[in-house]
């Protein structure tokens, strides 16, 4: 149970607060300078910030390499966008972990030695 818990754990806080936005690929309207996300059609995928567009290439910077990439083998464009669904997710979950760390610990430190059956456990009136 423990480990499962601290997994669990480990799992929340490897969550982001950012989703991609799909971007309609015939309009080509993105913000530029923002990071991207474009699926080729040789499921092939890169990301990183759109520097320019052109008549019939689009160039992504991406780690600081730039890539011509022909608009006719562009698949799907998305937009790494800020999240408010996903952060109010990840910081109940990161409530919901801590809640139930104390409850565990709380149970782990009562002691269930005193029921015995000798009566020992009643309050005294």
């Amino acid at each position: 149970m423990k480990t499962t818990s601290i997994l669990l754990a480990i799992l929340i806080l490897f969550q982001s607060c950012y989703t991609y936005k799909k971007i309609p690929k015939n309009s080509f309207q993105v913000n530029f300078f923002k990071e991207h996300k474009i699926t080729l059609s040789r499921k092939k995928s890169l990301r990183g910030k759109i520097i320019k567009i052109n008549a019939d290439t689009l160039v992504l910077s991406s780690k600081g390499i730039n890539y011509a990439i022909p608009k006719a083998t562009i698949k799907k464009i998305t937009e790494l966008t800020y999240s408010n669904r996903k952060t109010k997710q990840l910081v109940g979950a990161i409530v919901a972990v801590i809640l139930v760390f104390l409850g565990l610990n709380a149970l782990n430190n009562l002691n269930f030695g005193s029921l015995g059956g000798n009566g020992n456990w009643l309050l005294p009136i």
